[in-house]
Parts: structure tokens; sequence; C-alpha cells
């Protein structure tokens, strides 16, 4: 659209022609007969109408959109009065409008913004109707070609605003129009609109001035001046282009730059690149070539054109692909397989017209930490995923930008707001998602939902692997396509992969040396890949079990002839797990220790506190002979491979099912068993326990700082008000804290470096000094399992009388015997629970064991009263309530100081009213006893 147009009617011929080539003719046919802005409101009040999900926040644009057209239309009444207009004028324009609702109304949190727009370029708008009433009464005679000149160049402002955001919301190679070399450099789509709403308020001005004015050198000159700045936005100097330049490069890469920080994404490709390293080069290629596979990727992605929306919502299943098999069955290594597949669709030769596939993906995974667990986890990952790989598209961080708008720098898009960017981002550009462990989405439901109501609006194509007990949608099921979009996959399809896997994997074992002189026959290697029955994850553990250290090569060599005997995970699992119970007792102990941490640890534990906790002792400090060497890689060879370290050295489970077998009544190893959930907790509270009570200094955690200093802010103050979240238990009510702090609620560690090197120092201090309380209530709230029998007791609770146990007095005391003793331990150290009191305040969580005294009174009646352990627990109960008490009153009168500084719980101020010398003085100076050894200042200062 040149300035150096001859006539104003070249510049509305023009204008026309660029919307032709911009827009499609499919899309013009939405422009006939929408000659007014009458016929027009009619269209958006019709488009309106026909949204049955919500139809307010369409109703409000239109009110904006409203406004604009009633503000807009005397416009042509003025320019009528001078030329004549043509009806392609008032289509173009008119229609460009309907263009851009119909097409946001598919993207309502976009189609909100752009109506914002649209009401604040209204308010700028010169008053036209006034004029147009004065100009009809008395037209002037001069200067008209010049009025109208100048009038046109806001038509083309609006019409190319207009064709800015229809590109946004169409799949199209085109782009954006050019209009010269300056806007080869992108701006955001912001910065781009203050230029426009700049050049509003200048013809507004300009406009206004025409309407007064009559002195003839006036308005030359503001005539004049209004040309050359039209002019300079458009043809700039070497110098100035090459500022600009460098300007708006900045400006584009911090815009991309706080996108992607909105998005807020830790997605990290951890499960791919683990699948790509590990599988064997030629597995999963056949299923490439499955006539459901290539039915689903060969079809050509539609242009996005505005009638294919009505084709996405009646077509939208056969755009899905629903991959379904067995655990084990080797379904995440398929996916590397579907995803390496789809992504070489990018580098494809494509014509003119098309726009290559972009593939993006995410992993559901349970047993990682780091991995997502939640639809929003994966909305955001597969969202950053296309943002970085659009992030040279104008279109793509313009649309983006838009919806983003001046929102604070810390605040992430919420779910609406991912939805909306994906939606409009596979609305842009043809894309393949590829999503795997929909049964291992903590909210599926939700997740197919959103993948529902995506992909009825766009022509995207999403595969998603899963069980095949995946409860899927009634709408999923509901469909009246011939061409089935579930894949159920069977032990005949990967037979063939598993036969290679084994084969190559044999052969390496016998060319070390592994079965000695044994021949391995071809009919044992067929044999046992049929043993498999299609499953992956058996012929991987089979493996594992062969290249244990612990088997002979005749051992070896009798499993392959004996295969039948391993037949199935469990059968396998437990091979496994007995040939564990054969070997030395630390490493025994090792691997028991690191399945009940994993299974049943309240919060995950990174690496070094994992590495403290498989080192307790109950009941005495830690040795340095006791730390495990080569941690945490020894620990896949002491498992045999049943928990593995990932690339970043975190310790799992290297299959679900491990887990669910281990905790299952099919596990036979009494040793290794996790059944009895009430047994673990107990394990695991009596080395939180020990830890405490033997490993953390009896001393304050920090320097003391004098009473005072609470009436002053502090950097590791938090409010009075500061959130806690209550610890959920789905098989009993917590009795020990009532809640959990979350990672929300923590400080920042900038600004208390202390913290760090508490950490660092002791690794396990934070999780053992929440936790104890925690494990322990679970233990004595749980049912109790009787191995032999298999026969849980009944579940009881301070409410009720116990009933009969199906577990002896026996077996409970032994179970008991565990936490007891080092319970009692800590208790008698008083040093030792105001360190634990500390370290608690320190993390947020007020220590409260309330409901955790009931619990232990209870089991009571399960301990024989003449045994040792019935005494020792007499006592403890004694020592728990007068704790109680003590912590209640430090809550009740001391909260707010506590808060501001846990270290002053080692001060003479606080004491308790039930027990005033309760907690110890710490004195790091006395007047006198200065050499004092620590452990005597109790006594020391209680003496005086």
């Amino acid at each position: 659209m040149s300035l150096q147009s001859p006539s104003s009617i070249s510049l509305f011929e023009e204008v026309v022609q660029s919307t032709r080539s911009i827009i499609s003719e499919e899309e013009q046919r939405f422009f006939h007969q929408i000659e007014s802005p009458t016929i027009l409101l009619e269209e958006l009040e019709s488009l309106c109408s026909s949204d049955q999900k919500d139809q307010r926040r369409p109703l409000s644009c239109y009110t904006k959109f409203a406004r604009f057209s009633n503000g807009f239309a005397p416009y042509f009444d003025i320019i009528a009065l001078f030329v004549q207009i043509k009806p392609e004028w008032l289509i173009c324009f008119w229609g460009s409008i309907k263009l851009v609702f119909q097409l946001g109304s598919c993207h309502v949190a976009f189609l909100e913004k752009i109506a914002d727009m649209f009401e604040s370029i209204s308010s700028i708008l010169p008053q036209y109707q006034q004029h147009y009433d004065t100009y009809k009464r008395r037209p002037p005679e001069k200067n008209k070609d010049r009025l109208v000149h100048l009038m046109s160049f806001i038509y083309a402002d609006i019409v190319q605003f207009c064709q800015n955001v229809s590109c946004m919301f169409l799949r199209s190679s085109k782009g954006y129009p050019i209009e010269s070399p300056a806007q080869t450099i992108w701006k955001p789509f912001n910065l781009r609109f203050f230029q426009l709403h700049q050049r509003i308020v200048k013809h507004q001005r300009w406009f206004d001035k025409e309407m007064r004015l009559q002195d003839q050198a006036i308005l030359t000159h503001h005539y004049a001046d209004f040309v050359e700045y039209l002019r300079a936005m458009e043809h700039m100097n070497e110098k100035q282009k090459t500022q600009e330049l460098a300007k708006q490069e900045k400006v584009a890469a911090q815009q991309v730059d706080r996108i992607k920080t909105w998005i807020s994404s830790s997605f990290r490709p951890t499960v791919y690149e683990r699948v790509v390293r590990q599988r064997h080069p030629r597995a999963g290629t056949w299923f490439l070539s499955t006539p459901e596979y290539r039915n689903w990727k060969d079809p050509k992605f539609s242009v996005g054109g505005i009638n294919d929306l009505n084709t996405f919502q009646g077509n939208w299943p056969r755009r899905m692909l629903s991959v379904q098999a067995k655990p084990g069955f080797g379904k995440t290594f398929l996916s590397g397989v579907i995803i390496d597949d789809l992504c070489s669709e990018y580098d494809r030769p494509v014509g003119p017209e098309e726009i290559p596939p972009t593939t993006a993906f995410f992993h559901f995974n349970s047993m990682d930490p780091l991995c997502g667990k939640t639809t929003l986890d994966a909305l955001h990952a597969i969202a950053a995923q296309l943002v970085h790989a659009h992030r040279d598209q104008r279109i793509t961080m313009d649309a983006i930008a838009l919806l983003l708008g001046n929102r604070p720098s810390d605040q992430h898009a919420s779910y609406d707001d991912t939805v909306a960017v994906l939606c409009l981002l596979l609305r842009q550009y043809p894309t393949f998602i590829v999503i795997d462990g929909i049964d291992e989405c903590s909210d599926a439901q939700l997740l197919l939902t959103t993948i529902s109501d995506i992909i009825r609006g766009v022509d995207c194509r999403v595969v998603l692997l899963s069980r095949p007990d995946t409860d899927y949608l009634q709408e999923y099921e509901d469909r009246e396509q011939s061409m089935p979009y579930v894949f159920s996959l069977n032990k005949a399809h990967n037979l063939e992969d598993i036969g290679l896997f084994l084969g190559a994997n044999l052969n390496n074992m016998a060319t070390e040396g592994l079965f000695g002189s044994q021949i391995i026959q071809q009919s044992a290697l067929e044999e046992l890949a049929h043993r498999a029955n299609g499953l992956f994850l058996w012929a991987s553990f089979f493996i594992k079990y062969l290249n244990s250290p612990n088997l002979t090569p005749y051992e070896r060599h009798a499993a392959l002839l004996q295969s039948h005997l391993l037949e199935g995970l469990d059968a396998l699992y437990n091979e496994i797990l007995d040939m564990l119970s054969r070997r030395h007792e630390q490493e025994r102990a090792i691997a028991a220790d690191t399945f009940k941490w994993l299974s049943s640890a309240i919060t995950p534990l990174n690496t070094a506190a994992l590495y403290v906790a498989l080192s307790i002792v109950p009941g005495q400090p830690i040795s340095d002979s006791q730390y495990i060497p080569e941690f945490p890689n020894c620990i896949s060879v002491i498992t045999c491979g049943l928990v593995e370290p990932s690339q970043n050295g975190i310790l799992n489970f290297s299959h679900l099912s491990v887990k669910g077998h281990l905790e299952s009544r099919e596990c036979r190893n009494p040793g290794f068993s996790l059944c009895d959930a009430s047994a673990v907790h107990s394990h695991l509270a009596a080395r939180c326990l020990s830890y405490l009570a033997h490993d953390i200094p009896k001393k304050p955690l920090e320097e003391l700082e004098p009473f005072e200093s609470t009436n002053r802010p502090s950097g590791a103050t938090i409010s009075s008000g500061v959130s806690l979240r209550t610890l959920q238990s789905s098989s009993s009510a917590d009795s020990g804290y009532n809640s959990q702090a979350s990672h929300e609620d923590e400080m920042p560690s900038v600004g208390n470096p202390s913290r760090n090197i508490l950490e660092a120092s002791f690794p396990l201090l934070r999780y053992a000094s929440l936790s104890w309380p925690v494990h322990l209530s679970r233990s004595l709230s749980l049912p109790r399992l009787n191995y032999d029998t298999k026969t849980p007791a009944q579940h009881f609770s301070t409410a009720q009388q116990l009933p009969q146990s199906a577990t002896t007095i026996e077996e409970t005391q032994q179970s008991y015997g565990e936490w007891i003793p080092v319970l009692s331990q800590f208790l008698i150290d008083r040093f030792a629970v105001t360190t634990w009191v500390e370290a608690s305040w320190r993390y947020h969580l007020p220590p409260n064991l309330s409901r955790l005294v009931p619990l232990v009174e209870a089991s009571k009646k399960t301990i024989s009263p003449q045994s040792i352990e019935g005494r020792e627990l007499r006592w403890v109960i004694l020592g728990l309530k007068q704790l109680v008490e003590a912590l209640n009153e430090l809550r009740k009168e001391h909260n707010v100081h506590l808060r501001a500084n846990p270290s002053l719980i080692w001060k003479r101020n606080i004491q308790s009213a039930t027990d005033a010398m309760f907690w110890p003085v710490w004195n790091s100076a006395p007047s006198d006893g200065t050499n004092m050894p620590e452990e005597m200042q109790y006594t020391w200062t209680n003496s005086h």
C-alpha cells in the first residue's frame, strides 16, 4: 500500500487487491453482500447465537465491535460526497471485520483481546457523523482530492490491521503482506498496534483541523506535515534502518523470552532421550507400516480454511490414534519410534502452498518425580515445544503476545491460557502430537476432555499410547465413523523385535563366556521369545537376571531351558527377589531399604538424602563404613535392575509393575515384600528418628540472635497467615503432623545462604524432621498383615475398641520393636528433641503430635505389658504426652517469635508453662563454665 499513489481511488483499489492476495477465495466468499455495518452486525449477532457453549463472552465482544462499526459508518458517507464509492470497497472493509470476528470466535480468549483493540480505536476516531452533517449541507468545493486521499489512509490502516489479525487464525504459508523493506524487521503485534493507534490519533487531529480551518496556507502546511509523517514510517535512510533493525531485534528477543517464561514449562525430553539411547536399531519399525498408522498419518493436512471448521467437528476421531497394549509391551519405546518418524516429516519436501508439520510430544511417568503428572504439565510442555519451533514466525509471536498483553513477568499461563495458545498454534500450523502413558496421568479424564475439545476445532493429529483398561470418555466411543481409531497391539506384533533383542544380548553374553561351554540353540531362542508373550519388559528383565554375577554358567543355561518356570512378570520378579535374598546380608538390607524408601516416602527423596537414608542403622550414628560406595550407580547392580538411576542420578523403579509386584500378594519373598504397608512405615519412621537422635548436632542449627530481634523484619520471617497444605492419605488420616509444608510455602534461599549450607550438610534433615510423625501415624493406622495367611488385621482408630487382630502378639511386638526403642532414645535426649523442633519451625511446619498420642496409646492393647517392649512403650507414651503439652504451649505463647527466628527455642525466654525446664537453654559463652562440654550445659544452666 504505497503512499505515492497518484489518487485516493488508486489507494482504495490497492487495498482491495492486497486483501484478495492475502485472503483465499474461500474466505472471500464470506465477504459477499456485507456492504454496510447493519448487515455486518446482523452477521456477527448470528455468529454469537450459534455458540452453544458460552454466548456471554462472544456477545461482550460483539458489543465492542458494534461500537466501532457505528462510529466508523459515517466515514463512507463523507467519502461518498466527493467520489463514487465502489461496492467492493465497502465489502472489503466490512467483510474484513466479519472475517476477524468469525475466525476469532473459535478462540474466544484472543477475540476478547481483539475486541478491546477495536474499542480502543473507536474511542479516538473523528466525529465523522457530526462532520458529515455539516458537509452534507455545504460541501467544500476546493481540495476535495486531498481530503479523500488523506482519509483513505485510515481505511488502509484498518483493513491491514484486520488482515494481520486474520493471518493469525489461518493456516497459510503466505504470512503478512510486506509493505516496505523496514517491515522485514519483526515487530511485536502490540508495538505495531501502538503505532497504528498513533497514526489514527494524528489522522483525527488533522481531520478536525481540516474541518475548522479555511486558510489555504495553513491547510497546505498540515497536509504536508501529515503526508511527511506517513512517508517517514515507510521510507528510512540506511542509518535509520540499521538502528531500527538492532532495536527491533532486541525487542523481538525479549518478547520471545517473555513468552517462554509465561508458558512456564519445566519439560525435559529425558524419557525420549533414554528410549532412543536404549532401543535396538530396528525395534518398532514394523509399526510404521501398519495400515492403522498409515491411514492416520498419510492424509494431507487441510489448508486451515474457515469452511474446514464444520469438517473438523465431524471427523475429529479420524485424526486420533489410540495405541493400546498391556503393561510391559514397550509402548514408551514405540513412542520414540513414532516421534522420530513424525519428526522426519518436517524435512520432507513440500509444495509451495504446504507447511511442513511440526511434532510435539509428552511422556507421563508416575515413577519419575521430575516428570509432569497432570494435564496442565502436558499442555505446558507441548505449548512450549511449539512456541520454540515457531519462535521465528511473526504470526505466532504476534498471536501469543496479543494474549499475553501486559501481564506481570512472574505470572504464568493458566489452564485456559495454555489451551487458547495451543488451539491457535494448532490452527496456524499442521502438527503431530504424541502423548505416552495416559493411564499414568493424575487427571486423565481432564486430559481426554481437553484433547477432544481442541481437536474438534483444528486439523492436528494426535497419538495416545495407553493400557487397554484406560477409561475413555463416552464421547470418544459414540462416533459414526467407520474407521476405528483404537489400535490394540498383541504379542504377535512385536514377537520379531523381542527375538532380535534376546538374540543380540544372548550372543554377547555367550561371547563374554557367561554360559561357559554351553551352546545356545536357536530353538531355545525362539521359545524364549514366545515366553515373553509380547512383553519387552519381561525380555529385558530376563536378560538382567541372566547377567547377574550371582548365577553360574550352568544356572544361566538351565534358566534358558526351563524358561516356562519364569513365564510372566510376577514369576520372573519372584525369581529375581529369591536370587537377591541369597546375597550378602548388607546387600539384601540395601535392596530392601531402597524398595521401601522409593515406594513409601512421603515426598520423593533427592539423591543426597537417599544416600544418607540407606546408610542409617537404627539406634546408632552413621559411620563412614556404612555409606554405600559408588552410589547411586551401584543400586542397579544390587537390585538386579529393579531400580535404575536416571540421567541425573535420581533412583526409581525401572517400571511401575515392579512397585506393583512388591506391594501385591504375588510377592512371595517376605524380606522384600511391601505388602504390609504398616510395617514399611514403621521401618521408615525408625530410620527418621534414628537420624534425628544420633546424626544431627545437638545444638542450634544457626547462630543465636537476641530475643528482641523478632520485633524487626527478618529475611526468614513469614506472615502469620502462611498457607499449609493438608497432607491427605488415601488409607488413613495422618495423626502426626496435621499438615505438610508445600514447596510454595518455603522461603527463597536467596538472602538465606545458611539454609543451603544446612541442607548440604544434613540432606535428610528436612525429610526426617517433617515426616517421622507421618510415617509413625500411618504405621499405627493402617491394617497389619500376617504374611503367612495374607489376612489383614482390622483397621482401628482411637474412637473404637481394638478388635481381635489377625497378627499374633509376637509378630506385633517384633514390628513395634523397630520404632519403640529409637523413639525412646529420641525422647530422652532433650537436645535432640529441641533441634528437631527448631528444624520443623525452620521448614515452616510447627510440630504437632496431638493426633499421634492416641494412636500410640491404642497400640498398648496389642503388646504384652510384661514384655520389654510393653514396658518401654508405656514410658514412651508418658514422654510423648509431656512433649505434646510443651509443643502446644510453644505454639500458643511463642508462635510469632519462632516463625521469625526458630533458634530462639534455645533461649531462656522460651519456657513451657507445664514444665519450666523442658527446653534446654543454650549459652554459647556463659559467664562460668565456658569450657564445659555442650551436653553438660543443660544441667549447668538449670542449676543456676
